[in-house]
Parts: C-alpha cells; structure tokens; sequence
C-alpha cells in the first residue's frame, strides 16, 4: 500500500485574514475570519459568506446553490 510522504509542519504556509463588516445573517457588527482569500465565516453566528468587492466590501451568504465543496486540509 502507498503511503503519501508526510511534510514537516515547517513546510506548511497559512495565514489568517481578520476582518470587520456587518453578517447578512446574524446582521451584528462582526469580526470575519478566513483561511483563503475570498470565503470568510462570522464569529457571532458561524454564517459562511463570501466577500465581494465592487466599490464597497458585501459579505454575502453563501447557500447550497453557489456553494463549491470548500475543504481546507490541515
């Protein structure tokens, strides 16, 4: 059976993104984080959203519909 190598931790590069805006769900001033760059979860509710900039920065929720499978492997 093949087993995958394993990469030291050292290898790894994450960082968190840390930002405020108003949850479209919980509609609480909230603080959002994010492991990848345009997916955020809100820290009151757990809503995952999506941000979007076009002149300002929305939060919009993200459903069963236009939800990719998001997995983050850490």
């Amino acid at each position: 059976m093949y087993k995958k190598p394993r990469r030291p931790l050292s290898q790894f590069e994450m960082s968190a993104n840390v930002t405020q805006g108003v949850c479209p769900s919980c509609s609480e001033d909230s603080m959002f984080v994010s492991l990848s760059p345009e997916y955020f979860r809100c820290v009151t509710c757990g809503c995952d959203c999506r941000q979007y900039i076009n002149g300002k920065i929305s939060y919009i929720p993200i459903t069963t519909r236009n939800r990719k499978d998001i997995i983050v492997d850490v």
